[in-house]
């Protein structure tokens, strides 16, 4: 894990890089490096054991996350030999995690992976651009800039411009038969050797591994499987409010799977304590995200002071195989299908923001087995009957494909939203409602340029603000229901 930022141009200011980097010491707290090539400066904050700058033919490069390509994970070496070798087309091929940016004293050339699962962000400045991984490292230093976010898929050259080199996959379904068919069936034992092999590609025996367990089915069946692949008792973390379904759940997955489990109760006091860390490392205001945030923050935190290196999430299952309670209104196969890829599209400043933000903030990698290449092309290409049953029951394969491995309350267990299952959402709004005087609400209305959907958004926004005061920021921020 690390955390990346450049500067070309005419930027020749060596204290700007290091200021950049010094906002971003969370992502790699253990080494900071920087290179100095024509007009371009690069930096890197690394964890221990993270590569240093890879430098070859007077080309070096940045890296955040482990790229593939043609299906095969590659270093940073040879990342970089594919560019002297091809240029920018070898970009095209790549997939997994990433975000990378690279020079060659003519060329400064900028990626990032298909959905967005590293972050990127750039500014347009008066004598060049800037980018960085995470928002803080360049507000400071352009106050009257825009800060944007790079889009996933794409690659910057700064002799091409911006690229689109790969398109979040569509869904079409080339497979006909019924749930309960033998096709169906042969299918569910086929994606449980995917997820299976797919947890084992995301785990090596040099590595502290554990598993986030929200005690929903996604978090839960990456735990069966990395129990599958492993002859010692896997180590498990869950948080909640005290007697959540969340904890109870993940504690009965835990007793099931023998794992090595611990878990942490929190109260209202708990997530006030730790929500303007929350807001300033996520860098965003959205309720939804910042409620399933405060879990996912104290989750990463318990697992890192447990000796965690490496984490496992099920981030990703509920986007391709139909987890959520609004896909049940979709009419037809192809409105599913459109929302679905919507969903996807929405990843980078939606789950994927999450995820990367807070476990980030308690310097811990996290990986999704759900995202690999062979479950995506799976999920893409099946009926949607198999996902949503006419009856409602959501990711019905997906819990099919798990059938005995997991205790069948959890497995057949409906969707709850992250933040609602912890308990986090109901303290909140009961909490922070009682603290907005209507005059100030409406006065909060009157004076931003977009409307608040609640008291709670507008409380999360006035952090958010404080924490991240550049005007114009709020563009950023996904704001999903509003």
């Amino acid at each position: 894990m690390s955390g990346i930022v450049a500067l070309q141009g005419d930027l020749k200011d060596s204290e700007k890089l290091e200021t950049m980097l010094s906002k971003l010491e969370h992502r790699g707290p253990d080494a900071r490096e920087t290179y100095t090539m024509a007009d371009s400066f690069l930096g890197q904050v690394k964890s221990q054991g993270e590569p240093s700058f890879t430098k070859k033919r007077a080309a070096t490069l940045v890296l955040d996350g482990q790229p593939s390509y043609l299906g095969k994970q590659i270093s940073r070496e040879e990342l970089l030999n594919l560019y002297l070798e091809k240029g920018t087309k070898f970009i095209k091929q790549l997939g997994d995690a990433f975000t990378f940016i690279l020079s060659d004293g003519d060329e400064l050339v900028a990626a990032r992976d298909t959905f967005g699962a590293r972050p990127l962000y750039y500014v347009n400045c008066e004598n060049g651009l800037m980018f960085a991984s995470e928002i803080k490292a360049l507000e400071e230093l352009n106050p009257d800039a825009e800060i944007k976010i790079f889009p996933p898929g794409t690659y910057y050259s700064s002799t091409e411009g911006f690229s689109t080199f790969k398109k979040i996959p569509g869904f079409q379904a080339n497979i006909h038969a019924s749930p309960g068919s033998q096709r169906y069936n042969q299918k569910a034992e086929e994606l449980n050797r995917l997820l299976i092999e797919a947890v084992r590609k995301n785990v090596t025996d040099q590595e502290n591994i554990g598993v986030f367990l929200s005690g929903g089915v996604d978090s839960s069946i990456i735990a069966a499987a990395l129990d599958k692949i492993t002859d010692k008792p896997i180590k498990t973390f869950a948080v909640g409010v005290a007697g959540s379904d969340d904890v109870m759940k993940a504690r009965k997955v835990a007793e099931f799977l023998n794992s090595e489990h611990k878990e942490y109760t929190y109260d209202y006091d708990d997530m006030m304590k730790v929500l303007p860390e929350v807001i300033y490392y996520l860098e965003s205001f959205d309720v939804e995200l910042v409620n399933s945030s405060i879990a996912n923050f104290l989750v990463a935190y318990l697992a890192k002071e447990s000796g965690m290196e490496v984490v496992l999430s099920g981030e990703g299952a509920d986007e391709l195989f139909g987890g959520y309670h609004h896909l049940k209104d979709c009419s037809t196969d192809s409105e599913l299908n459109r929302e679905l890829e919507h969903l996807l599209k929405g990843l980078h400043n939606g789950g994927l923001q999450r995820v990367d933000r807070m476990t980030k903030a308690h310097a811990l990698d996290c990986r999704m087995p759900f995202f690999d290449k062979d479950v995506i092309d799976f999920a893409r290409v099946i009926p949607c009957n198999w996902k949503i049953t006419d009856e409602g029951m959501e990711k019905l394969i997906l819990r099919q494909a798990f059938d005995g491995m997991l205790p069948e309350e959890v497995l057949w267990r409906k969707k709850v939203q992250f933040g609602i299952g912890s308990g986090n959402e109901g303290v909140m709004e009961e909490k922070i409602k009682n603290q907005i005087t209507d005059k100030e609400y409406r006065n909060a209305q009157k004076n931003t340029s977009f409307t608040f959907k609640s008291k709670i958004e507008y409380y999360y926004y006035k952090i958010f603000k404080e924490k991240h005061p550049l005007k114009g920021i709020e563009s950023t921020v996904n704001r999903w229901l509003a």
